[in-house]
């Protein structure tokens, strides 16, 4: 076995990891406008209000991009993608347990934007290139891309089924944002 056929399993990992987490962090960012009618409905937020959480969080996102770029430089991507793992967590666990302005407006305006952007396509992409070869970052990075696409064309119509099916209607305000599982009645 040659030294190239020995790295090309670790290099699809690599692909396919990065991928999955652009799948989860650019399917949950685009996802936030379905909860705005069973926040408004089942909490005392208005749309204005919920409106503003989802700007703030849309807004935080994207400052964050150079800034985990900048962390995962410094201490490295794992600890900046780890710790955006644990702020989703949190940013999950206050939404589903404090669903007011206030605790959706730390919850999802600022720790479920920094945990999206902890593994959004600054760190993926740099991680990428930096393991895949030269000749094969275009694929590479057109792979990494499609996951977060398809984080896009899956995770709509798999939160939106959720929220329909969902047996607890007081629930659907209270959403687990990971996976767009609802939180328990």
């Amino acid at each position: 076995m040659t030294h190239t056929a020995s790295k090309t399993p670790k290099l699809w990992a690599v692909i396919a990891a990065a991928a999955f987490i652009l799948l989860i962090t650019i399917g949950m960012r685009m996802t936030l406008g379905l909860f705005v009618q069973p926040v408004v409905n089942t909490t005392e937020l208005n749309i204005a209000q919920f409106s503003l959480i989802i700007t703030v969080f849309q807004l935080m996102w994207g400052v964050l991009q150079p800034l985990s770029g900048a962390l995962a430089d410094r201490f490295g991507a794992f600890r900046v993608l780890s710790g955006g793992a644990l702020l989703l967590v949190c940013a999950c666990l206050i939404a589903s347990n404090i669903p007011t302005y206030w605790g959706l407006m730390i919850a999802v305006g600022l720790l479920l934007a920094f945990g999206t952007g902890s593994g959004g396509f600054s760190i993926i992409m740099g991680q990428v290139a930096a393991q895949v070869p030269t000749h094969k970052r275009g694929l590479a990075s057109g792979l990494v891309n499609a996951g977060g696409s398809a984080g896009q064309f899956l995770f709509a119509p798999l939160v939106q089924g959720l929220k329909d099916s969902s047996s607890c209607p007081k629930s659907a305000g209270r959403v687990h944002f990971t996976f767009g599982a609802q939180s328990p009645c």
